[in-house]
């Protein structure tokens, strides 16, 4: 049977396997495809290049200062999600941010990838795939053994395991339980099953020390997915979720996360105590897309459907045409003023309505992430605010916590007390049981 390919949809085909970054990848998927179609089943075909037409006039160039600095605030974002453009003044270069974030999910990909030797588990799609634990006759890989057991005793915990995963789809199916939906808490990355796995192992919540160093001096116990209810200026609330509420203190836990999102200024705004509590103008602002990114190859229009021949440099001549096609439409797109740092600003509002303490607890290993906390401490208006707010690392809770768990999080998250190591991944020959 002979198939007739078209420029356009194989285009489409090669984004779908490639991406949409790469407009060499769709010319190499055409070529390929239609060598195989000659040399198999005999037909002639013609290669279709996707570069620029020498004869076809280029578009405007734009001034270094009217080429905006793009930054993505979150990975694999929806068409219709909005993604933040940074203003010079306000944030880092985008290098600096994003190579703590990815340097860390190498890290705990590699160690979860031996620790999950002995559980069951899947890997996500992908370049840099991620390791999805499944529960098995009381235990879960992504769990110390008796954090788990408290979790599953304790139904208040245990409904933290209602949030699905947001790309579960995306996920191979459970081995065990193919009808299963993959969860938030199954995943490697997640920050929330770090908190829990410490705060929920026993005799934790019980340390004198821990309690002591988070200004804890009630009996309750942790709870997780906390409504902080922060009061609008409309009169109603806000319905979004605090990691954690121990007593008086709420808490946001960061581990992978590349920020502490971005939103619209509408949205911030609408916080009843937003000036209040914060001087307006000191806080990080951004610029929103309204739109999705959209890649070279998606302006079809812009490329010949002639064959030319090739000449030296293409390669470098059809990367910088596709910059620049990219920069002319993000220059006419409109966009949205917005806010970075969004829960760091909401969750001080929500210390700030409910007369508690905030706090924190990142990485030591994500420095931009204290960067941020701190541009934002900076734009509180009182003393007394500021000294209700407070970070902490993971590393700093390790002295506290009990020795088996210690082991876990050494191995499974490379988490060590201050002033010493984590173990090497060569070294990690044996998974750590779950004592």
């Amino acid at each position: 049977m002979r198939v007739r390919w078209r420029q356009y949809s194989s285009q489409n085909r090669a984004r779908q396997w490639f991406g949409f970054g790469e407009a060499q990848a769709c010319v190499t998927f055409v070529q390929d495809m239609r060598y195989h179609r000659a040399t198999i089943k005999g037909i002639p075909s013609r290669p279709l290049p996707a570069r620029p037409s020498a004869n076809r006039q280029a578009l405007p160039k734009l001034n270094r200062a009217e080429r905006p600095i793009r930054r993505d605030t979150q990975t694999r974002r929806s068409p219709c999600s909005p993604v933040a453009l940074a203003s010079p003044a306000n944030l880092e270069p985008v290098s600096g941010i994003f190579s703590y974030a990815a340097k860390l999910r190498a890290e705990l990909a590699q160690r979860n990838r031996l620790h999950a030797r002995v559980h069951p588990h899947v890997e996500s799609y992908g370049g840099d795939p991620v390791i999805v634990y499944a529960p098995e006759e009381g235990r879960h890989g992504n769990f110390y053994a008796p954090a788990y057991e408290a979790i599953v005793a304790n139904p208040s915990w245990f409904r933290r395991f209602d949030k699905i995963h947001s790309h579960g789809r995306s996920l191979p199916k459970p081995q065990i339980e193919p009808a299963r939906k993959w969860r938030e808490l199954d995943s490697s990355m997640s920050s929330d099953a770090l908190l829990m796995n410490i705060f929920c192992s026993p005799g934790v919540a019980e340390s004198a020390a821990l309690r002591s160093m988070l200004g804890i001096a009630g009996d309750t116990q942790p709870e997780f997915g906390w409504k902080a209810r922060v009061p609008l200026r409309t009169g109603r609330v806000d319905r979004t979720e605090v990691d954690m509420h121990w007593d008086t203190l709420l808490v946001e836990a960061k581990l992978t996360e590349s920020d502490f999102q971005c939103r619209e200024a509408r949205i911030v705004e609408a916080y009843r105590d937003l000036d209040h509590v914060f001087d307006r103008d000191l806080l990080p602002k951004v610029q929103l897309r309204t739109r999705r990114r959209r890649a070279a190859v998606e302006f079809a229009e812009q490329f010949t459907q002639e064959w030319e021949q090739p000449v030296e440099g293409s390669d470098d001549i059809a990367r910088a045409f596709h910059a620049q096609l990219e920069s002319h439409a993000d220059a006419e797109q409109p966009w949205e003023p917005g806010y970075a740092s969004y829960q760091l600003i909401r969750n001080v509002l929500a210390a700030h309505a409910t007369g508690t303490s905030f706090c924190v607890i990142h990485d030591e290993r994500r420095p931009d992430l204290r960067e941020a906390w701190f541009s934002v401490m900076s734009a509180v208006r009182t003393a007394e605010m500021r000294t209700r707010c407070k970070v902490l690392t993971w590393q700093e809770l390790v002295p506290m916590l009990p020795d088996g768990l210690r082991r876990v999080l050494d191995a499974k998250y490379g988490i060590a007390e201050p002033g010493s190591s984590p173990t090497e991944i060569s070294c990690l020959h044996q998974t750590p049981g779950d004592e």
